[in-house]
């Protein structure tokens, strides 16, 4: 997981807001109560595309990663309290950026996930792109 997301997994794991929550990494392996009764948060990474197209850097590319955010709730709940809560994860997120990191957002549609009974909205926050040298 990449570095922005590891601060972030810590950030809203000792959030008091979140504790009744289950916040996990992506690829963990931990068992997920089934079904779903608590709100829950699963962070996780990609690499954004490669750019080497930039004029003045024709022997340095420009790549970035995306945080992604999954945040799922219960299907009792209903899809309005999942979207109201990813509203606030995704404040949470905004203010624990001190060092302004994300320069996109993008929002997937509150979707009602029939594997897991509860609806989960992903959204993926874009990095500060960084050059590279090859």
């Amino acid at each position: 997981m990449g570095v922005f997301a590891e601060k972030l997994f810590e950030k809203l794991k000792c959030d008091e807001e979140f504790s009744d929550c289950i916040i996990k990494r992506e690829y963990d392996h931990q068992k997920i109560p089934f079904p779903l009764k608590n709100n829950m948060i699963i962070i996780g990474n990609e690499t954004a595309d490669e750019m080497s197209f930039l004029l003045g850097y024709d022997d340095v590319r420009v790549t970035g990663e995306k945080t992604v955010v999954t945040v799922m709730s219960d299907e009792k709940k209903g899809g309005i309290f999942c979207e109201q809560f990813a509203e606030k994860v995704c404040r949470k997120i905004f203010a624990a950026d001190t060092e302004k990191m994300i320069i996109s957002f993008s929002t997937e549609k509150c979707m009602y996930d029939k594997n897991a009974f509860a609806y989960k909205i992903t959204m993926k926050f874009g990095l500060t792109a960084f050059l590279r040298r090859d």
